[in-house]
């Protein structure tokens, strides 16, 4: 039983590589979509936030309780530590993002170096073949002749 070519061999490799290559572009697609929720979920907060303060000062100037008041102030206190934090979530949500594009772009090099690898070993099959052809060829016209 004869072994199979090297190209058929690495053509598994390939195959392989793609399929890396396909995962690590759906999970740029995943951080995405992870990133784009929170920066949309962080823009609604500070759009609340800001809505919140600016009844604050209409009501400040209608005259508010001191108790109503403080209310008020420690809500948009509250409101400013969770923006702060979905800014935190924003955060590693981008360099998630980033480190799955570098893994994507590792994965791409990878893939393309088999398919390089893979074609250089099937052009070398192709001209061994060739040749081997031109031999027999050679071989039976000589057989003719003689």
């Amino acid at each position: 039983m004869s072994r199979p070519p090297r190209s058929q061999r690495l053509a598994t490799v390939v195959r392989l590589a793609r399929r890396a290559e396909g995962e690590a572009a759906r999970g740029i697609g995943e951080a995405r979509r992870a990133l784009d929720t929170q920066r949309r979920r962080l823009q609604e907060l500070k759009a609340y936030r800001r809505e919140y303060a600016r009844q604050l000062e209409s009501q400040g100037q209608a005259g508010v309780s001191l108790d109503r008041l403080n209310s008020y102030r420690d809500f948009l206190a509250r409101l400013d530590e969770a923006i702060a934090q979905l800014q935190q979530q924003v955060a590693a949500c981008e360099a998630e993002l980033e480190r799955r594009i570098l893994a994507w772009r590792q994965a791409r090099l990878r893939q393309r170096a088999m398919e390089t690898c893979r074609q250089r070993w099937l052009g070398s099959e192709r001209r061994a073949a060739e040749a081997r052809e031109q031999r027999e060829c050679d071989e039976h016209a000589a057989r003719r002749r003689n």
